[in-house]
């Protein structure tokens, strides 16, 4: 006969997740160019929901004191760059770093460019090569 333990057989008991308790997070990171990794200075850093606000610094660093945590959407935006948006999730009593790298407008219009030539040149390709121009 197979030993048989009598705790074998337990009641797990399902507990709700309490609310996310009124403590408060902050939310820093830094702001660079993706293509030549140097820092974006003056760009402007937006946290929706709290109608947070500022603008980075030389070294592209930016940092936000007394957020609500949770999720929260952040945008970037700067002149010479297309604009970014990205979430990010906000601990109680934590400090996150989020750092975005972004694209500079000139640099994605010209990589856009490229696409479409190379789309347009390899369907010119597999043409002759099928004979049909």
């Amino acid at each position: 006969m197979p030993y048989q333990s009598t705790e074998a057989v337990k009641t797990i008991k399902v507990v709700e997740r309490p609310p996310i308790p009124p403590g408060r997070s902050t939310l820093y990171g830094y702001v660079r160019d993706i293509a030549i990794r140097k820092p974006i200075p003056n760009a402007i850093v937006i946290v929706d929901m709290d109608h947070l606000e500022t603008t980075t610094d030389e070294e592209g660093y930016y940092e936000f004191r007394d957020v609500v945590p949770g999720t929260r959407t952040i945008r970037v935006r700067h002149p010479e760059y297309f604009d970014y948006v990205g979430l990010v999730y906000l601990e109680p009593d934590k400090a996150c770093e989020h750092d975005v790298w972004m694209v500079n407008k000139w640099l994605g219009y010209a990589g856009i460019g490229l696409v479409v030539i190379s789309l347009i040149g390899y369907g010119i390709y597999e043409a002759r090569r099928r004979g049909i121009i």
